[in-house]
């Protein structure tokens, strides 16, 4: 290479290969000799291990700074809600760092189309979106639950029902299928055109999941 020991990179690389070549004679480091040593190859194997592991470490490190972020939102939510009265518009994502504190589910780092979350049950990987709600005291009788979109990528819905502070009391899943028949179900514009479900119909087709104990 022109630009050999120019920088540290290609240095270490270069000793690295050294040390792994069998015969001592071969040839350092070329780009027109890539891969035809052993040492070229256990190099590439190396890079390939060594960007694999560093994305693993990315992708942990964005899922705590999610749940980091979503923590403080969830108390400037509380706040707000001291002075004012009023809920701050952050029910969704308050709600998905509740499931995730609660039930252990990882978020995903980047919003994916379809669901919030992944969560491992005998090493299957189930993707799951996130639905929330919060229970006022003074709320009205029917509450609605955000969009479902059936036509996107997911395999359940979690509800995640806040009480007046943003702390979850209770989190109900329904599966996939169950989902879909009670969108489909005639009756309601609100339901069939725009996945809006009431929570007491999704209580109906789910399961509670957890329950916050009694204190």
């Amino acid at each position: 290479m022109a630009n050999q020991g120019q920088n540290e990179g290609f240095r270490v690389l270069d000793d690295f290969v050294c040390e792994a070549l069998h015969d001592p004679a071969a040839p350092r480091i070329t780009l027109s000799a890539q891969g035809q040593n052993e040492g070229m190859r256990v190099v590439e194997e190396f890079v390939v291990d060594l960007k694999d592991a560093v994305r693993v470490q990315e992708r942990e490190a964005d899922a705590d700074e999610i749940l980091r972020l979503l923590r403080e939102a969830k108390q400037l939510a509380q706040e707000y809600r001291l002075l004012t009265g009023k809920p701050l518009g952050i029910t969704g994502e308050v709600a998905e760092y509740e499931a995730a504190r609660v039930l252990g589910i990882k978020l995903t780092p980047a919003r994916q189309a379809g669901y919030d979350a992944v969560e491992t049950t005998n090493g299957t990987v189930r993707k799951l979106q996130i639905k929330g709600r919060c229970l006022l005291d003074n709320c009205k009788r029917t509450q609605m639950l955000g969009s479902i979109r059936i036509d996107k990528e997911w395999d359940a819905v979690l509800m995640v029902l806040l009480d007046q502070n943003f702390d979850a009391v209770a989190i109900y899943q329904a599966e996939r299928a169950a989902v879909e028949v009670a969108l489909r179900a005639p009756g309601s514009i609100a339901r069939n055109e725009r996945g809006a479900m009431a929570v007491s119909k999704f209580k109906s087709i789910g399961k509670l999941r957890w329950k916050k104990p009694a204190v």
